[in-house]
């Protein structure tokens, strides 16, 4: 029992000083503060000056905003400052720059006209009597700047126009040679027009003495191509059949051969030779070929032997007076159908390919005109180079089989 009554004293007594000791440290006046009490008022004064700073800013950015809502939603039209000097308005640094630029440049095109004036009136000065020697000439490839910079510097000059050299090509020789002629010309004018336009170098022969014969040859070389005359002669089958105006006959003498010559080739003119009409019976007499060939040689025309027989002898007899000459291969239109046409165009093809040229002989038919026109462009895929009949015999390809 004592000992827990000496406990109990003893807590009572601890008690009773921290009773104490609380009471006395809350008294007014006391000298002892707590270090909240010290340390409030100090912050406080430490953030007085960031609080006005921002609010400065606050105030300066809402000052911003509003007047620049207030320009852009009623703008103000500035007026034409009058002088440099004094403004009557805000203006902006670009339309100042401005200004000031169109002065400069003002400025400066008054000092250029004042020293062309100058100039004017300024008179020439004496040239010195002193040559002064010409400054040592570069060569041309010290100047010319590098290959890639001639064409950039080509390339920027405007409205130039780009020469490009032409290639130089080989021309491709041809396989062989033709020669197309289409004789009868003189009655029919339309048909003469239309082989004119075929695109192919056709032998004009004309006939003498016909209503369009003139016409047609004028024509024809006005257009280009060859004109040759074609001669009427005595036909194997004669009287029954007439070769026409200004025939040659056997039974004419040599001055009426030559005098008939004469005459058909007066009235055609601007031919450049000459070819048989029929003559059957006269190109076998070798009398009366060789008056005929006597004054082709003379007017320097060449005689093309249409080989209506194969007794004739103009081929021949031609070669022995050395005259230039050439001989038929091929009757293009012997039967007039398109169909035997065709046989004899593949028929000339190839015999110009084997000799080297080949003439063919054809007349003013329809199916003629048809096939050729139709035919043209044949020959070119095939190699074969259509000319005219006067080139042949200044360049004959080969000797002709069964000449001389």
């Amino acid at each position: 029992m004592a000992s827990k009554s000496a406990a109990g004293k003893k807590k009572e007594a601890s008690k009773r000083r921290a009773a104490s000791q609380r009471g006395k440290s809350q008294r007014p006046g006391s000298s002892a503060r707590s270090p909240k009490s010290k340390a409030g008022p100090s912050r406080v004064a430490a953030l007085l000056p960031f609080f006005s700073i921002w609010l400065v800013a606050a105030v300066v950015l809402g000052g911003l905003i509003y007047w620049g809502n207030l320009e852009q939603s009623s703008p103000v039209k500035q007026p034409v400052v009058e002088d440099a000097g004094t403004r009557n308005g805000p203006k902006s640094f670009g339309k100042i720059h401005k200004e000031a630029s169109k002065e400069v440049r003002k400025a400066g095109e008054a000092r250029r006209v004042k020293e062309q004036q100058a100039r004017a009136v300024e008179p020439a000065r004496p040239k010195p009597s002193v040559e002064v020697p010409p400054p040592p000439r570069q060569s041309v490839a010290a100047n010319r700047p590098a290959l890639h910079e001639e064409k950039k510097l080509a390339s920027l000059q405007p409205g130039k126009p780009k020469i490009v050299p032409p290639r130089e090509t080989k021309p491709v020789a041809p396989l062989g040679e033709v020669a197309i002629v289409i004789d009868d010309f003189g009655l029919n004018l339309e048909m003469a027009k239309r082989f004119l336009t075929i695109p192919l170098a056709i032998t004009f022969s004309v006939l003498p003495f016909q209503t369009h014969s003139e016409e047609i040859a004028r024509l024809a070389g006005s257009h280009g191509h060859e004109v040759i005359l074609h001669l009427p002669m005595e036909p194997q089958e004669y009287p029954r059949i007439n070769p026409g105006t200004g025939a040659l006959l056997v039974s004419m003498s040599p001055e009426s051969i030559q005098r008939a010559v004469r005459t058909a080739l007066d009235a055609c003119p601007n031919v450049s030779g000459v070819n048989n009409h029929m003559g059957s019976r006269f190109t076998r007499n070798p009398a009366s070929m060789r008056v005929v060939l006597s004054e082709l040689q003379r007017r320097g025309l060449y005689f093309l032997d249409s080989f209506t027989t194969d007794k004739s002898v103009g081929y021949s007899l031609a070669r022995q007076l050395n005259l230039p000459s050439i001989r038929r291969d091929i009757f293009l239109d012997h039967t007039p159908t398109e169909r035997f046409v065709r046989g004899q165009i593949v028929q000339l093809i190839r015999r110009a390919k084997i000799q080297g040229s080949a003439v063919a002989i054809g007349h003013p038919y329809k199916s003629t005109y048809k096939v050729l026109a139709e035919e043209a462009g044949r020959f070119k895929k095939e190699g074969i180079a259509v000319v005219y009949s006067g080139r042949l015999i200044r360049h004959p390809a080969v000797p002709r089989a069964g000449g001389d």
